[in-house]
């Protein structure tokens, strides 16, 4: 709504909507129709939020970044260390805003269960070999997640897994999707299965 100078007016309560609580669709429809107000502004008000907050995030996490170099050019290690869990942390919470992006979505749980156990079968026929960023001679590769100049990781084609003996941990083609990717088990299946 708007007055009549153009400015835009916020019923009284909407700004619970632009709180940093997490609420799923269900939720926000819930509060919307306790206050009298239509289901789907609402929706689209906290979209417009988490999508502010998103590119704001981003834009702080670019200046951590660039921070993050001068602070190390200048040999000043507190502050690097600062900026590293800054970024750390600006990284979690996009992410955590992405995915309730994704779950405002009308037809998210419709959409995350249709088919999920022939996707994840499908998912699993693909190669470990194929999401590794490095190649794999002789079921030997080196660790995707820290510095190796020798192959620490040891593949199995055949079984479809890879143990990392630096790490001391081994992954499936799903799981070692989840931890490069950053991503939960739905999407990593998505991802695989281009679904």
């Amino acid at each position: 709504m708007r007055n009549s100078v153009g400015l835009e007016i916020r019923p009284k309560g909407l700004s619970e909507f632009f709180g940093l609580g997490r609420m799923d669709r269900d939720e926000i429809i819930k509060k919307a129709e306790e206050l009298g107000l239509d289901p789907s502004i609402a929706l689209k008000m906290r979209k417009d939020y988490l999508n502010y907050a998103i590119t704001t995030m981003r834009m702080r996490l670019g200046y951590l970044v660039e921070d993050k170099w001068e602070y190390q050019k200048a040999g000043d290690t507190i502050a690097k260390a600062f900026c590293v869990s800054a970024i750390e942390e600006y990284d979690a919470q996009i992410k955590i805003y992405q995915w309730e992006l994704t779950k405002l979505n009308p037809d998210y749980n419709k959409a995350r269960r249709a088919d999920l156990g022939d996707l994840i079968t499908e998912a699993k026929r693909v190669s470990i070999a194929y999401v590794l960023p490095n190649p794999v001679i002789r079921g030997r590769t080196t660790c995707p997640f820290h510095d190796d100049k020798r192959y620490s990781m040891a593949v199995s084609k055949e079984k479809g897994i890879a143990t990392c003996f630096h790490c001391n941990e081994t992954w499936d083609v799903i799981g070692l999707v989840m931890r490069l990717q950053g991503i939960d088990f739905a999407q990593a299946v998505r991802y695989l299965t281009r679904g």
